[in-house]
């Protein structure tokens, strides 16, 4: 288990598998990096850039990822069961087949993003806000779960560092 990141970034880091389970990463740069199928469970990363980051079957259950940058990101069946993503900028990220069981995704933006066959079961959507390009799950209705269609060109997220 590691403890705390002091770093500041790790920009392209290459860690597939890696066991970081409970560490804390708030605010690291790991734009770019490969965690292919690392162990993320209960750790923070709150305000870290994983922009352009593979995370593809990670797991995060229970991951802090509250304003965290996640654009672009490849998350194809990452485990974000009960994950804290309030706040996260999931612009064009590819959430196909992930589990976001009883996730927070409250404030958060989707726009672009791919979450065809993902698991949404028990998620909070309140004012996350998505466009016409957000792919969902079959069936579902993202406005009866408290999620706001927006016109793109009028979303402005802050640059996150």
């Amino acid at each position: 288990m590691l403890a705390s990141i002091e770093a500041g970034t790790l920009q392209h880091a290459s860690m597939p598998g890696a066991d970081l389970e409970g560490a804390d990463l708030a605010g690291v740069n790991l734009m770019g990096s490969d965690l292919r199928a690392a162990r993320l469970n209960e750790s923070i990363l709150a305000h870290a850039n994983l922009s352009y980051s593979d995370l593809t079957g990670a797991q995060m259950r229970g991951a802090d990822l509250s304003k965290a940058n996640l654009t672009t990101a490849e998350m194809t069946l990452v485990d974000l069961k009960q994950a804290n993503l309030c706040s996260a900028n999931l612009f064009g990220a590819d959430l196909y087949g992930a589990n976001l069981e009883d996730a927070v995704l409250d404030d958060a933006w989707l726009g672009g993003a791919d979450l065809q066959d993902a698991s949404l079961d028990g998620a909070s959507l309140l004012n996350t806000k998505y466009d016409t390009e957000t792919r969902w799950p079959d069936r579902f209705q993202p406005e009866f779960q408290g999620a706001v269609l927006v016109d793109r060109s009028v979303v402005r997220f802050r640059r996150r560092r």
